[in-house]
């Protein structure tokens, strides 16, 4: 709801200087439902946002490829002897010509990972995309399931010295992963050795990860992007070095976007990442690069230092208990002597 009452507005927006704007979505853009759309009002304004109508002047619903080019592409990606046309045809319908679903089940039928009749019992056709996606992603190795796991925790774009930092492997082992990720759909290349996962596959990745394993995920992430930053902090203060900083936190933005957040949460939220490390390099030198690199405001920081803050003193009650219980152990066992 308030991602759409957002689009609205930035829409509404446009419209006053004569311009047009194209928005993807693969939900609506704003809620079909009256009740829903009564009383909103855009972030930041007292008023009323206009009805759908006076913004949005043309919806266009996609639909998937057509069943010839559906059959076709699983086809090619098959090949005659792993399918035959009635089988392709019988694919292509289950997946309703979504390109990333037919690719990927595809591709698991060639890899042996799945079977016609593993599609057929899923019933795809009567499902969502998000289902056959799902039926994918359970058929991958634990260890590439593994992979994609600890791999989603990135908000954007990643190269293979990235994944390697969250992965905890080497580069060789890395890279394998990868490939195969990106042979299997889950991952897609987009240009050299930049990998990005897809939304809609992130979000499905998501669904068959454990609390443990996403703390884990963001453990790494943190560990690897806190850093970076130290690493950073230091060069925009060096002579000669302080545009090559700049242009590598540029380059992260979304990754540095995500970190705050991270930081962000409250003392409440079990983190496999370590406070103390991150309040070691909270400094003012910190806040300026963030703030030039990801437009992030004083207030956003400070509450990172709060929450922080926050996780110390716990930490430090923890261990001040800790301390008492392992006295009074020692005194029983001198009274016992």
């Amino acid at each position: 709801m308030g991602a759409s009452i957002v689009v609205a507005e930035l829409i509404q927006q446009a419209s006053g200087y004569g311009l047009r704007l194209l928005v993807t979505s693969r939900r609506p853009v704003w809620p079909d439902a009256p009740s829903e759309m009564e009383g909103a009002t855009a972030a930041g304004s007292s008023s009323p946002t206009p009805p759908p109508k006076q913004l949005l002047f043309e919806t266009h619903k996609m639909q998937g490829i057509s069943t010839a080019a559906a059959i076709g592409l699983v086809k090619r990606i098959c090949g005659k002897d792993v399918v035959t046309e009635a089988e392709a045809e019988s694919l292509a319908r289950a997946c309703r010509g979504v390109p990333l679903l037919l690719c990927m089940v595809a591709e698991a039928l060639l890899a042996g990972r799945l079977s016609i009749e593993d599609v057929q019992a899923a019933q795809l056709s009567d499902s969502s995309t998000e289902a056959g996606l799902a039926l994918v992603l359970r058929s991958l190795e634990r260890s590439r399931l593994q992979a994609a796991i600890q791999l989603a925790v990135f908000p954007s774009e990643f190269d293979v010295e990235s994944a390697a930092a969250v992965l905890k492997m080497s580069d060789i082992e890395t890279r394998g992963h990868v490939s195969a990720l990106s042979r299997h759909g889950v991952l897609q290349k987009v240009r050299g050795q930049q990998y990005t996962m897809l939304m809609l596959v992130r979000q499905e990745v998501a669904d068959l990860t454990t609390p443990q394993e996403q703390r884990q995920a963001e453990g790494h992430y943190v560990a690897a992007l806190l850093e970076l930053l130290q690493k950073w902090t230091s060069m925009l203060y060096t002579k000669g070095y302080w545009k090559d900083a700049l242009e590598k936190a540029l380059g992260r933005q979304l990754d540095l976007c995500k970190l705050v957040e991270i930081l962000r949460k409250g003392e409440g939220v079990r983190v496999d990442w370590s406070p103390i490390e991150a309040a070691h390099i909270m400094t003012e030198q910190l806040w300026d690069l963030l703030r030039l690199a990801t437009g992030c405001k004083k207030s956003e920081l400070s509450l990172c230092c709060t929450a922080l803050l926050h996780r110390l003193e716990n930490m430090g009650h923890a261990a001040a208990g800790e301390h008492e219980q392992q006295q009074q152990q020692q005194q029983q066992q001198q009274q016992q002597q």
